[in-house]
């Protein structure tokens, strides 16, 4: 079984740019990808279903955003599932020209890498309108959610809203169906 977290949701929007709002996005790509992995015959948990905040099923204490990232961790734990897919977009708005997808992991967890590995492979491989994307590689960051979780799982951070032509994909039907497909590929 699988677990995905689409990040944000509710108060937090997460990144956002133009009305366009992360935590709309990655539900969205989250939902399809679920879609994918149950025909397959996966098992497949969502942290959210709907545009909401977890903060709430969290009770330690903390600021909101932690206790939100701590109620998703726990969700992950208690899952006993083989791994988790937390599903992002990224922003770098000093950047504007980078673009791409990068794929997080927590290095303390050896499937993870393979894990990362093969999801960012098959993300680097989408093409739209005959273009290759900018190629990325993994990369290991210090995300709540990879640090405090106990099994398999990387964060997707799936395209760039800062980057002009990725902001315009990520608008799309179609491209939030290709990040699905090569994330359920991965």
């Amino acid at each position: 079984s699988v677990v995905i977290d689409p990040g944000h949701g509710g108060i937090d929007s997460g990144t956002a740019k133009n009305g366009l709002l992360e935590k709309d996005i990655v539900l969205d790509i989250s939902k399809k990808l679920k879609n994918i992995l149950v025909s397959e015959g996966y098992n497949v948990i969502l942290t959210r279903e709907t545009d909401t905040a977890l903060h709430h099923l969290s009770n330690i204490q903390a600021s909101r955003e932690i206790r939100d990232l701590n109620a998703r961790t726990n969700i992950i734990n208690e899952s006993q599932a083989n791994m988790f897919v937390s599903i992002h977009v990224n922003s770098l708005s000093e950047y504007p020209s980078v673009s791409g997808s990068i794929v997080f992991y927590n290095p303390d967890i050896p499937k993870s890498k393979t894990l990362a590995k093969n999801i960012q492979k098959a993300l680097n491989e989408i093409v739209v309108e005959g273009v290759n994307r900018q190629s990325q590689k993994i990369k290991t960051a210090e995300f709540y959610v990879l640090e405090n979780s106990e099994i398999p799982g990387v964060l997707v951070e799936t395209a760039f809203i800062t980057n002009p032509g990725e902001f315009d994909l990520l608008k799309t039907d179609e491209f939030r169906k290709q990040l699905a497909e090569a994330i359920a590929l991965g």
